[in-house]
């Protein structure tokens, strides 16, 4: 039989809502990985699991600072607003009640909107990203996916 290979071109972006359509973004997004580690950031990344964290120059949380272009195109540093080391790696249907109630958690103010339009119903929402093309959020390597708030538009 051969050996699960994981390719370093693997995406994944779902934005959809509802408890089933996160369940089946979620797996789609861990591809068979366990999360070692998971952060809370601010707005533009929201979750963020972990399969692994580098560990080479101290801390592991000292290597969870993610990175984000600013308007000219420069990186500025993200710090994690919370993390968290489970005692074990967890699999996907352990991480799903985490991130769940992690997004019911998020405040209105959290959700991004992108123009107002008169012709559309809001309803609360998710996005899951498993980040660019290399698979790496804010230039971590060793990142799952993240997972942010965002508005659906359901049309009139």
């Amino acid at each position: 039989m051969p050996t699960r290979c994981i390719s370093d071109n693997y995406q994944v972006l779902v934005q959809a809502g509802g408890r089933e359509h996160f369940e089946m973004a979620l797996c789609l997004a861990f591809n068979g990985r366990e999360a070692a580690y998971y952060a809370e950031y601010p707005n533009p990344f929201g979750l963020v699991f972990y399969w692994y964290v580098s560990t080479s120059n101290g801390d592991w949380t000292e290597n969870i600072v993610l990175n984000v272009r600013d308007d000219d195109g420069l990186y500025e540093i993200c710090d994690p607003i919370s993390a968290t080391k489970p005692p074990h790696s967890m699999c996907v249907g352990e991480c799903l009640d985490i991130a769940w109630d992690w997004l019911q958690e998020q405040p209105k103010e959290n959700y991004p909107l992108h123009g107002i339009w008169n012709d559309v119903i809001y309803e609360k929402g998710f996005e899951i990203s498993t980040g660019d093309v290399w698979g790496h959020i804010g230039n971590q390597h060793g990142t799952i996916c993240m997972i942010k708030p965002v508005w659906m538009w359901i049309g009139k």
